[in-house]
């Protein structure tokens, strides 16, 4: 497992079966996708995440294609609450 702040996240076509993806970038240079219909794909605030630190784990392929299997920290970046009082 590794530990980065996530640099870029873009929103790209969703997968056969509709279920959304993202190709992130990391500032440690490690850059890939989400696995296809990954699950936790839906938690993803591309807006709320950049600069975010994460754990995350990640897949590459013989071809070089890089996968990320799941991005641990997450869900302290998208449960942020405003302050509204």
């Amino acid at each position: 497992m590794a530990q980065s702040i996530i640099k870029k996240i873009t929103r790209l076509q969703n997968s056969k079966n509709r279920n959304p993806r993202f190709h992130i970038i990391m500032e440690d240079g490690t850059e890939g996708t989400t696995k296809t219909d990954a699950g936790w794909a839906y938690a993803i605030d591309p807006w709320g995440w950049k600069g975010k630190k994460v754990n995350y784990e990640w897949k590459q392929y013989k071809s070089g294609f890089k996968v990320y299997g799941d991005i641990y920290g997450y869900a302290e970046c998208s449960m942020e609450q405003p302050n509204n009082l």
